[in-house]
């Protein structure tokens, strides 16, 4: 199943943050907000931008979906208090690229960058 761990800096495992025991996740990209001391994570599940949150001692999960395609990379912006993903969107054809900026908790999304490409690898 898949995990997020927090490992000190020796390398010793300090715990599990996150499992996913229904098999069903596929987390993409993995984000620290030092100012809220929380980890934020991708996660592409049919094909829908799924977007989680974290305590860094594993309460207080919180998610939220944004829109159809596939979340692949994120950011935090922990001055501004935003989140930063690369999305891509494949149906229907061409191919969408989008940088999209959002508040943590996925409110006010707006894509700030968009592009078609026939290459949806080169991401």
């Amino acid at each position: 199943s898949d995990r997020i761990l927090r490992i000190n800096s020796s390398g010793t495992l300090v715990s599990t943050i996150w499992q996913d025991l229904s098999g069903g996740s596929s987390p993409r990209g993995l984000a620290f907000n030092s100012a809220n001391q929380r980890v934020y994570w991708s996660d592409s599940v049919a094909l829908s931008n799924n977007y989680s949150s974290i305590n860094l001692d594993g309460s207080g999960l919180t998610q939220f979906t944004r829109s159809n395609g596939s979340a692949n990379s994120i950011a935090v912006d922990a001055a501004s208090s935003r989140l930063y993903a690369t999305e891509i969107r494949l149906s229907p054809a061409p191919a969408i690229r989008n940088v999209t900026q959002m508040n943590l908790d996925g409110t006010s999304a707006s894509v700030i960058n968009s592009s078609s490409t026939l290459n949806t690898n080169s991401w």
